[in-house]
């Protein structure tokens, strides 16, 4: 949730394994690294002109199965663009399939996530 809200793509990327998979709403199935790091920084590139406020992860579930682990929940999240003081929201469902490395860090294997709706003005 910090590297979210601190746009540190660095430490977004350091979350992953090197085989990670996404899907997101209407978008290609990303495969790997390279891919998904494409993805990400062009998608910061897009939001520069907002600032997030406030962004949570709620786990309603998290099961481990050995050296796996499984994890749904949602997400929430307000940002401001900065053009004009808007403040919009978005959230959504997500499910993480998380692997853990021979270092014994958990990393993001595979991952996919929804959007409740349009984002919101308020």
């Amino acid at each position: 949730m910090r590297a979210v809200l601190a746009g540190d793509t660095a430490a977004l990327m350091a979350l992953w394994t090197d085989d990670i998979v996404s899907l997101a709403p209407d978008d290609p199935v990303r495969r790997g690294r390279a891919a998904n790091a494409a993805y990400l920084r062009a998608t910061m590139a897009a939001a520069r002109d907002v600032q997030p406020l406030e962004y949570r992860l709620e786990l309603d579930s998290v099961e481990l199965l050995g050296s796996y682990a499984l994890e749904w929940g949602s997400y929430h999240g307000r940002s401001r663009v900065s053009s004009d003081g808007r403040v919009v929201s978005a959230s959504g469902k997500l499910m993480r399939f998380l692997r853990k490395e021979a270092d014994g860090t958990w990393r993001v294997a595979r991952t996919m996530f929804t959007i409740d709706a349009i984002p919101e003005r308020s």
